[in-house]
């Protein structure tokens, strides 16, 4: 008889939430938002047909049916995880290179990686960040996620998604500059990467205001540094929001306008045509996939 078992990283979630009672702390453990661990959960309660949590306006708390459920469920858990340790990592180990814009790297993929490191322990990843793979093919990694309509050699692209944009700063400037409507960040200093200096410039130019407006003096290397910037009350960064997600559920940042603009530019995953590339690039790409926010 087939065995009716729910997505396990659904059992995770709710495991993890119903230890702390918290998403956020849930969420972190994880490596994940504080939403998508309330997917999560949520999607269990629709497959189970039962309230696990009572939502509350400060946090969460279990129901009867959550605390009989988390009481069977952290005991199974724990088996499989004593009966994986005993089992050991598989003996032919394949390893996975993979090259990643910087900010993709850092803000979204590397929080990531300990669930695709759990779900395929015989892959072992190694990440590296690349800024121009247009010579991917003569480097030994085995995909790039980058820009997308990249021409790569050898390469094809599989979309990934399109994120979106908006200003973002920490409550502290928020609440000393208050920033009712666009034209008030003319008044504020504006943080940015300097790889994406045309992040502003779209933004603006969607809010109705000259593309050149804004103090733009607080230019960074690299797109966390901007955004610890603001995080740290220096300025306003423009928010890609699959990249500031853990600092907004956190509320280390803020959204003071509720103006989104597509970034300029889309993600894709560039992997290998020919037929003899490495196994593991086929069930990576596939979770990439299931990993991209919802258009």
């Amino acid at each position: 008889m087939a065995r009716n078992l729910p997505p396990l990283n659904w059992v995770r979630a709710f495991e993890a939430a119903a230890r702390h009672e918290s998403f956020l702390k849930a969420g972190g453990e994880l490596g994940v938002s504080a939403g998508a661990v309330s997917q999560q959960v949520k999607s269990l309660e629709r497959r189970l047909g039962v309230a696990l949590f009572v939502r509350l306006a400060r946090g969460v708390r279990l129901t009867e049916a959550g605390a009989t459920y988390r009481d069977d469920l952290s005991p199974a858990l724990a088996r499989i995880a004593e009966a994986s340790q005993r089992i050991g990592a598989a003996p032919n180990t394949a390893r996975l290179r993979i090259a990643a814009l910087p900010a993709l790297a850092e803000k979204w993929l590397t929080p990531r990686l300990s669930q695709f490191q759990e779900a395929h322990p015989e892959t072992a990843v190694e990440l590296s960040v690349a800024k121009d793979v247009r010579q991917l093919a003569e480097t030994s990694f085995d995909l790039a996620i980058h820009y997308e309509n990249q021409d790569v050699p050898g390469f094809g692209a599989v979309p990934l998604f399109r994120d979106e944009m908006h200003p973002v700063c920490s409550p502290a400037f928020a609440a000393g500059a208050p920033i009712r409507r666009p034209q008030d960040l003319l008044q504020c200093r504006l943080l940015y990467d300097i790889q994406w200096t045309e992040d502003w410039s779209a933004w603006f130019a969607a809010a109705g205001l000259p593309a050149d407006s804004g103090n733009r003096d607080s230019g960074f290397a690299l797109y966390s540094m901007a955004v610890e910037a603001a995080v740290e009350g220096l300025g306003v960064v423009m928010g890609h929001a699959a990249l500031v997600a853990r600092e907004m559920d956190a509320g280390r940042l803020v959204a003071p306008l509720g103006l989104s603009v597509p970034v300029p530019h889309g993600y894709a995953a560039m992997v290998p045509l020919e037929p003899g590339a490495r196994r593991a690039v086929g069930p990576f790409v596939d979770w990439l996939k299931d990993q991209c926010p919802t258009p």
